[in-house]
């Protein structure tokens, strides 16, 4: 078909143009007003958090824990309104408290105005809430926070309910509301807001397109072939636009209209490939660099970097300090190869590195140079000293995979590796897949194993230094597989702590410690046991009255069950894990934190937490050179200043056990004294080793395996309960 009229070209450009714009239009439009929508939720839930929080602070202190009374506290009303006046500066309808008694949800606290007062429209001190919304009832039953959107007698909300734990144990929930009609009312404003913007840039982008087609003059071919070149993707296209005639004119408006288009994909290419908090590419852009790499030919190196024990810099010093060590890490990171893009960050703790055609770059010299720029010097936050330690996880390409993903997650697989044998680094090997599988399958049958009796606790003696006389003793778990035989502790227990089902396996574990201690005691020869708790367990607020039934159901004593925590333990929830111990300590456990010297705490916080013993971690006592010596010695002096019993682990020379004696270190565990027993041989060491013994003259320990032991225990004979 010809065109015979210019005015006919212009048009159907024209038509093309605004087809185009309305389309973008419409997108754009829906995309603000989803974040629009976004912000004003999450600023929402934002104000019911802050809301929940301050309940607590601006009710009298101790309010929400005193004691249940029939008659409501004198100042009820008063507290009302001011918790009405707080809901109403906060934008918020409503804040309350509730506690549940006797199965019934039950008024502590509510808001309410003079007119609700006086028509007695609010909740009474102890009042029953008719119906509570399920959401409420699930925050009693979980003890966790929940947001919901329901309706009651007062009206439509959306509410977030925060629970509590009383003194005496009842649970209280504190709670703030929302009007749904308030946030709708929000949305029509973002929804005409966005409208509004987006038929202004619709008008504007229409104006253009009008000016440009009024201006054509010339055939259109060539700028249709670019519109659709643009159209498929292609943003580089541009047109001859020299020159000051109509057809100059069109083309500089469309390569306008390319170069801005250009402009805001690049811009949301930089949202995609990028990590918004460091500017490193991220796992996209890694996915895409690796197959860029891979089809080069050439020998490289991928390495994941983990930065550990990061959650501990999170809780104790705050997001935004965590948020200050990963830009270090960035820099740093960065510094070893400047204007390059090899560091990426894939998310949280975890960065890559990406090293192709070097070939001197072997995994020595890399993980030397991430250690060096990492480790070699602290991290420096508000003054205060951090020394960040790193796992890598190291795989070679084309060896270890051809593939992008392959590669990715075999690093991921040797990354793991280092991490379960307390290794700085590991380079992947296919074993590692093998023992991942046999892991997630042993997994499967742990219940199985439990309740068939093939687990198996073996202890290990703690010797008095100074008279060289049993003075307690560890338990360990074993697993004696009727098909693998002996199954080394880290080989399920990782898991087990990971996927929760170590809390079968600790009440396996306290039941049997339980019955031997109550048994040793009935005969006249009672010994203390130690049991390691896993950090599961110590955030779970039911753990003291799982002891506490153990221990009845085999009339044992609090005073023969030692319970150990790591210093991980501790940080990784410092109020719960206080709340637990003090519960523990009470019921008259003694008390031992594990492994010290590996984590972030201070003998200083330890002060303040009712625990007995500090056990020595057994990488300082291997080693007892001049530098752990000293940390040794300072250990103990302040140990001992605090009254704590000091236990030194991993004791396997006489030479170590003399120089623990000179520092004045007052327990000895380790292959020396003797591994880890089943209980007959236990008691047969136990009669044989009555009375004391003087270590320091014993030859020391050798790989002799007990008889009912196996070789694959060896490199675990201390593993524990959870293995770490």
């Amino acid at each position: 078909m010809k065109l015979s009229k210019p005015w006919g070209v212009q048009a159907k450009i024209l038509l093309v143009f605004t087809a185009i714009n309305m389309l973008a239009t419409a997108a754009y439009t829906l995309f603000v007003y989803q974040i629009k929508t976004d912000t004003i939720y999450e600023a929402a839930d934002a104000r019911l958090t802050a809301a929940a929080h301050a309940v607590a602070r601006m009710l009298p202190a101790g309010y929400l824990d005193q004691p249940l009374n029939a008659k409501p506290p004198a100042q009820y009303a008063e507290h009302t309104r001011a918790l009405h006046q707080y809901s109403q500066a906060a934008g918020l309808r409503y804040v309350y408290a509730f506690i549940e008694e006797q199965g019934q949800v039950r008024y502590l606290a509510d808001a309410a105005s003079d007119q609700e007062i006086r028509t007695d429209n609010y909740g009474h001190y102890l009042q029953a809430y008719r119906e509570p919304p399920p959401a409420l009832v699930q925050a009693f039953r979980d003890g966790q926070p929940h947001f919901a959107e329901y309706t009651d007698q007062f009206g439509q909300f959306r509410s977030l309910f925060v629970p509590g734990v009383r003194p005496d144990g009842l649970r209280y929930v504190v709670g703030a509301d929302i009007d749904i009609a308030y946030l709708h009312a929000r949305g029509q404003e973002a929804l005409y807001a966005s409208l509004l913007i987006g038929l202004g840039i619709f008008l504007l982008s229409l104006l253009l397109s009008w000016w440009v087609a009024r201006h054509l003059t010339r055939p259109v071919r060539a700028l249709l072939n670019v519109t659709e070149r643009i159209a498929e993707g292609d943003y580089s296209a541009r047109i001859n636009d020299h020159g000051e005639d109509e057809v100059a004119q069109l083309a500089g408006g469309l390569n306008a209209m390319g170069e801005a288009i250009a402009q805001r994909e690049q811009a949301m290419l930089q949202l995609i490939y990028r990590d918004e908090l460091t500017g490193l590419g991220n796992r996209l852009a890694l996915d895409e660099a690796l197959t860029a790499a891979l089809a080069t030919q050439q020998p490289g190196v991928l390495m994941l970097v983990h930065l550990d024990r990061f959650r501990a810099i999170n809780d104790l010093l705050g997001f935004a300090a965590g948020d200050l060590v990963l830009q270090v890490a960035t820099s740093r990171l960065s510094d070893l190869w400047p204007n390059d893009s090899r560091v990426h960050r894939l998310g949280g703790n975890v960065f890559a590195l990406l090293v192709t055609g070097l070939p001197a770059y072997d995994s020595n010299t890399l993980y030397r140079q991430v250690f060096q720029a990492l480790e070699g010097e602290p991290f420096t936050l508000a003054d205060q000293h951090i020394d960040l330690t790193v796992t890598l996880g190291i795989v070679r390409f084309p060896v270890h995979g051809e593939q992008a993903g392959l590669l990715l997650r075999n690093a991921e697989v040797a990354l793991y590796a280092a991490k379960q044998a307390h290794k700085p680094w590991s380079e992947y090997n296919a074993e590692q897949v093998g023992s991942r599988r046999e892991q997630l399958s042993l997994l499967g049958e742990l219940r199985r194993a439990i309740e068939q009796h093939e687990m198996h606790v073996f202890y290990q003696p703690q010797v008095s230094i100074n008279r060289g006389q049993l003075v307690q003793a560890e338990a360990l778990v074993r697993w004696r597989h009727p098909e693998r035989g002996w199954v080394p502790p880290s080989a399920f227990i990782p898991f087990a702590e990971q996927t929760g089902r170590i809390r079968s396996l600790t009440d396996w574990l306290l039941n049997q410690v339980a019955e031997q201690v109550a048994a040793w005691r009935a005969s006249g020869h009672p010994l203390t046991v130690s049991i390691n708790v896993a950090i599961h367990d110590l955030e779970d607020p039911d753990f003291p009255r799982r002891v506490a039934a153990a221990l009845r159901r085999h009339d044992a004593l609090a005073i023969d069950l030692c319970l150990e925590i790591t210093e991980g333990g501790l940080m990784a929830d410092p109020e719960q894990a206080r709340t637990t111990l003090d519960a523990l300590h009470e019921a008259g456990h003694r008390l031992a934190i594990d492994d010290f010297g590996t984590g972030y705490s201070s003998l200083s916080y330890l002060s303040h937490l009712p625990v007995n013993e500090l056990k020595i971690d057994r990488s300082f006592i291997m080693d007892l050179n001049l530098h752990n010596r000293s940390i040794v010695l300072s250990t103990i002096s302040l140990g001992h200043a605090l009254g704590l019993k000091v236990v030194a682990e991993g004791v396997e020379t006489a030479t170590q056990y003399r120089e623990l004696a000179l520092l004045g270190c007052d327990v000895a565990q380790g292959y020396l004294i003797a591994r880890a027993l089943p209980l007959e041989e236990f008691n047969s060491w136990r009669v044989s080793h009555d009375g004391e013994c003087d270590w320091s003259t014993q030859p020391d320990a050798t790989p002799a395996l007990s008889a009912n032991a196996d070789p694959r225990l060896l490199a675990n004979g201390n593993a524990r309960l959870p293995e770490r």
